[in-house]
């Protein structure tokens, strides 16, 4: 798949999940409103590594790319194989 394609599948599932894909990070509080849920979920989300994040030397905030958020709706909406049949 060429960059051009993967990066028009990218803004398309970003507008299905209502995640901005025009930035590089969004707060966990930006986080919150998209996958509306409360701050403790999403920190247990973060702390369980289902949902990536980075945390900056020196920074108290963590940021969390928009390709993380959809990759958790991705893997929230995917079914595995042994639970399908």
């Amino acid at each position: 798949m060429k960059e051009d394609e993967r990066f028009s599948e990218f803004v398309a599932k970003c507008r299905k999940y209502n995640v901005p894909h025009d930035v590089p990070f969004l707060y966990p509080d930006e986080v919150m409103v998209i996958l509306r849920c409360k701050k403790n979920t999403l920190y247990r989300l973060m702390n369980s590594g289902k949902l990536k994040f980075v945390k900056e030397k020196g920074e108290k905030r963590r940021k969390i790319s928009p390709q993380w958020v959809v990759e958790y709706f991705d893997a929230l909406l995917t079914v595995p194989a042994s639970e399908a049949a």
